[in-house]
């Protein structure tokens, strides 16, 4: 309500506020009633007497409450969807009073392998609702609901949105041996999915993983939902030149690419 706004004369409501009654008690006194105080009703107030000269008293209300912290109804903290889907992510307040509702997106920079900086993320949307309509993997991350009501100040909440998808392999390569009995065959495989794929290669006709006598692996995982296997195979005979497979699985799927490892010597 703006502060010049006039709201009743005498018992008689000037505008139709629904939250707003004016009673005339026994003693003569013009009693103004505020239903569902909202912090948007804090403000001066002033009554006036249209006597010569007009005399007006003020007074002063503030509405207080619980934290806008306590009174969100939002998404979870964390919340799933699927490449390629869409989801919608809520954020409001109990509060009675008018807010304000606006969305980013928190974006990560790489500034070295080891740090990294939070960016303040575009301007998306207003409103309760963030709705997208078909996710990629770029869509993950944080997205902070910024909710003001224009009195008491402004909350924010963090919503973390994890992007699923089966895995797919990025990178596959060997470096080659040039001597059978003598030289190591290193064999090394990235995939990429969420939840984080498990990686791991196969021989031909041979169940299950490389055995560890032959092999020794290792696993490394970055950002991004990558996951990298690399085998060496020591002390390679003419039975090691074979057709590998990298194998690369999750909750959601499983998917495989193969590579001949061959001799340098015999091509």
């Amino acid at each position: 309500i703006d502060e010049s706004t006039v709201l009743s004369l005498g018992s008689s409501l000037i505008l139709n506020y629904s939250r707003f009654s004016v009673k005339r008690d026994g003693d003569g006194y013009y009693v103004l009633h505020i239903e569902r105080t909202g912090y948007e009703d804090s403000g001066l107030y002033a009554c006036q007497i249209n006597t010569n000269p007009v005399k007006t008293e003020y007074t002063s209300l503030e509405v207080t409450g619980p934290s806008l912290f306590d009174e969100f109804l939002s998404s979870p903290s964390t919340v799933v969807g699927y490449l390629g889907e869409g989801v919608s992510l809520r954020c409001v307040s109990r509060s009675t009073s008018r807010l304000s509702i606006t969305w980013r997106h928190e974006v990560l920079e790489e500034d070295s392998p080891k740090t990294k900086s939070v960016l303040a993320g575009a301007h998306l949307a207003e409103g309760e609702w963030l709705n997208i309509t078909t996710l990629s993997r770029g869509d993950a991350g944080i997205y902070v609901c910024t909710v003001a009501n224009g009195g008491s100040g402004t909350a924010y909440r963090r919503i973390a949105l994890e992007i699923f998808y089966p895995p797919e392999i990025v990178a596959i390569n060997f470096e080659g041996t040039d001597a059978e009995g003598s030289d190591t065959a290193t064999l090394s495989c990235g995939a990429r999915g969420h939840p984080a794929p498990t990686v791991y290669w196969t021989k031909r006709g041979h169940a299950g993983s490389l055995r560890t006598d032959v092999s020794n692996a290792e696993v490394e995982r970055h950002q991004n939902d990558e996951a990298r296997r690399t085998s060496y195979l020591r002390r390679v005979q003419h039975k090691d030149i074979d057709l590998y497979s990298c194998v690369a699985k999750n909750a959601l799927g499983e998917t495989s690419a193969e590579l001949r490892l061959i001799n340098a010597n015999n091509g």
